[in-house]
């Protein structure tokens, strides 16, 4: 989870809540797979999240925005990071939140169309050993 740098120095803001004051939260739309995944962890925790959901979005880009005008919490992918990286947007304390992803691909080893190919090697030449 990430929010305004600002906006966390400024409020102490971090999660999970209090009733008296809920965060407020930036979340992916009902049919993202990442709101399944931020939906389940919110589930699992090991205390209760209070929050209230101020706004919603099918892309992790509108969130960081989001985010960036200090309008609340969002759950965002590094690779999101990267594309925001002016935002200046910034952890919260809590690390308990975080959500750790990984992705896997396969490829068919007969398919040898060119295009297949450079998308293969363009992802291995970034991928993350598991």
């Amino acid at each position: 989870p990430y929010a305004a740098r600002a906006l966390v120095a400024r409020t102490g803001l971090d999660l999970p809540g209090t009733a008296a004051r809920p965060v407020p939260l930036l979340m992916y739309s009902a049919n993202v797979y990442f709101a399944r995944l931020i939906d389940a962890a919110i589930e699992a925790a090991a205390e209760p999240l209070h929050g209230v959901r101020v706004f919603e979005a099918e892309m992790s880009d509108v969130l960081g925005d989001m985010a960036a005008q200090e309008l609340g919490v969002a759950w965002l992918a590094d690779s999101a990071l990267q594309r925001l990286a002016q935002a200046d947007l910034a952890p919260l304390p809590n690390r308990a939140w975080d959500i750790e992803v990984s992705i896997l691909a396969f490829k068919d080893r007969a398919d040898s169309r060119a295009s297949v190919a450079a998308l293969w090697e363009r992802m291995r030449a970034t991928a993350q050993p598991a």
